[in-house]
């Protein structure tokens, strides 16, 4: 509001490298309920008008160890409301209440129930889970036998009929059983990762660069492409590096082989121009609007490795424009698509939502 009067106050856009807007990077969003959904209001302990959600959340937030849960767990704490459902968002999310120390192993902890009879923990194959993916509850160990997009059915190991889920209880993962990547060459090369002989098929390789550095080459048939194929590691930091990038390449090259949105979803590039019709008050209150403009910049490659079949490419010489991808929705239902950006030269990965109605683009 006070950019255009303040100069010396003004906010600068800062523009990650990834997706151009990365939502809530320094706070952490609680919702009464989401976009669709309207937020139902309720009365306090003293009988005064309030949100719903609010009210159960500050009759949590008085029962539970603030210096325990985090933004996250809060919401899976709470009764649950009717006809809405609290939405908790922001990068810090798995951070405790009102600090900064993350929770350990917020990655691998999910919430497990019980569900018509069958032991659930809310993970699935969007997480990485797999059959035979093992989870520690109080000491149980848990296999999954089931596997769906976010969530996967478990049974004790040993299998233990007298098993009852603990309220609350959260499964923590001790035993992902992905593939794994395979190294040449180097000995103790993570918990992800197993060495193959020299004349074996290999994802990295790993050689002696200087006294104090290994030398990291790259040897599956997409990143290579994109990234230096040679990057300088740290001796004493090769498992973890290893196990990151048996990650990064678990997530990279999955694949649903049935396709069964092949034809319900198309995916576009263009080139991004400013929308220069927006009124100046709103201008100075939100970020500057781009729409698509040009030819869709992808073109269909043919590739030999069957890892890379369907895969879509597009050249990009201007690296100061701005580019924006089109996901466009054919089906006659709602879709929520996860769109996943790899940084192969850091060997990251960012993950971005957006809702995409029923014959629509996003």
């Amino acid at each position: 509001m006070w950019g255009g009067l303040i100069p010396a106050r003004a906010a600068n856009t800062a523009l990650p490298k990834g997706f151009l807007y990365e939502a809530l990077s320094s706070h952490v969003l609680l919702s009464a309920c989401r976009e669709e959904e309207a937020a139902a209001e309720d009365l306090d302990a003293v009988q005064r008008p309030c949100g719903a959600f609010t009210n159960s959340l500050f009759q949590k937030l008085r029962d539970c160890n603030i210096r325990e849960v985090t933004y996250a767990c809060l919401l899976d704490i709470m009764p649950p409301l009717q006809n809405q459902r609290p939405q908790c968002e922001g990068r810090n999310k798995n951070r405790r209440l009102f600090g900064l120390s993350v929770q350990e192993k917020s990655e691998k902890m999910f919430k497990v129930v019980k569900r018509e009879g069958k032991c659930q923990v809310e993970a699935g194959s969007i997480q990485g889970v797999v059959i035979g993916t093992e989870f520690s509850v109080g000491g149980v160990t848990l296999v999954a036998t089931e596997v769906e997009g976010s969530s996967c059915i478990v049974k004790p190991k040993p299998d233990d009929k007298s098993f009852e889920v603990p309220s609350g209880a959260k499964a923590e993962v001790i035993r992902w059983n992905a593939p794994r990547l395979r190294v040449h060459y180097y000995p103790g090369s993570g918990t992800m990762c197993h060495t193959v002989g020299p004349n074996e098929p290999a994802d990295v390789a790993i050689f002696h660069g200087s006294e104090d550095t290994l030398m990291l080459e790259r040897k599956d048939p997409i990143v290579p492409r994109y990234a230096t194929p040679i990057i300088e590691i740290k001796k004493e930091r090769i498992e973890d590096i290893l196990d990151g990038v048996a990650h990064f390449n678990f997530h990279l090259f999955r694949r649903n082989e049935s396709k069964p949105l092949k034809q319900e979803v198309t995916v576009k590039l263009h080139r991004l121009q400013k929308k220069e019709d927006i009124p100046q008050a709103v201008q100075i209150a939100r970020p500057p609007v781009y729409i698509p403009t040009g030819d869709d910049l992808f073109t269909t490659t043919t590739s030999t490795e069957s890892t890379t079949d369907d895969l879509k490419e597009a050249v990009i010489h201007d690296m100061d424009a701005f580019y924006g991808l089109t996901v466009e929705n054919h089906s006659d239902v709602d879709l929520f698509p996860y769109v996943f950006y790899f940084d192969p030269a850091e060997y990251s990965v960012q993950v971005n939502t957006p809702p995409l109605s029923p014959q629509t683009a996003s």
